[in-house]
């Protein structure tokens, strides 16, 4: 899945586990995952159920952020599903 944004590109390699970040005037970033799947939807599930009881982590992102990815998300399946590119409007 490739996302485009005004400042950049954000490339996701779901085979290759390889996130590739592409953001304009500045050298490629390149992050691997190396955690297994089950553990990473642990560590999500894990995420959530702390965030939902006030045990916040510096690391995770915020509810508006969340959003932000729904929205690419759904953008993804309607483009797959129409053949095109979809544009998201910025919330």
């Amino acid at each position: 899945m490739v996302a485009f944004g005004e400042r950049g590109t954000l490339e996701w390699d779901y085979l290759t586990a390889v996130t590739r970040l592409s953001l304009t005037g500045k050298p490629i970033q390149e992050f691997v995952s190396t955690q297994p799947a089950d553990e990473m939807y642990l560590a999500q599930d894990l995420a959530f159920i702390n965030g939902c009881s006030g045990t916040l982590d510096h690391r995770q992102t915020s509810c508006e952020e969340g959003v932000r990815a729904l929205l690419v998300i759904e953008a993804a399946q309607r483009a797959s599903g129409l053949h095109h590119e979809i544009e998201i409007d910025s919330i």
